[in-house]
């Protein structure tokens, strides 16, 4: 046990060990100045897919913007990502699934009183 007793007599540090506690030094994250921020691309994506599921009333394409606008706010950093951006995706996203289920709720009731109305006829 020539290696446990090295080890009990160095306290922890073995003689051989070459690394240099001096030289460790602690990360600091870069602060990024507003025009270095990179796009945020989940809300980007959150918008796109909001607004052509919006506009062309596909309730798919409005869920996958609300999963892209969770996925912007998951993965939001403090210090890379523009709040604003990222509540304008989730906004619009939410606005964009709420209105499409809005609407095809409306739409079911609509067309069952139109075929109770043609019933009677």
């Amino acid at each position: 046990a020539l290696w446990a007793r090295r080890m009990v007599l160095a306290k922890g540090k073995l003689p051989e060990d070459a690394h240099d506690p001096g030289a460790v030094v602690r990360f600091k994250r870069p602060k990024l100045a507003y025009v270095d921020i990179p796009p945020d691309l989940w809300s980007l994506g959150a918008l796109v897919f909001s607004f052509v599921g919006m506009t062309f009333k596909w309730k798919g394409s409005t869920w996958v913007g609300f999963v892209f606008a969770v996925a912007a706010v998951c993965n939001k950093r403090t210090h890379d990502a523009d709040t604003k951006q990222i509540i304008t995706g989730s906004v619009f996203a939410l606005s964009a699934l709420l209105m499409s289920l809005m609407n095809s709720w409306q739409g079911q009731t609509a067309r069952a009183l139109i075929s109770v109305g043609e019933k009677e006829l």
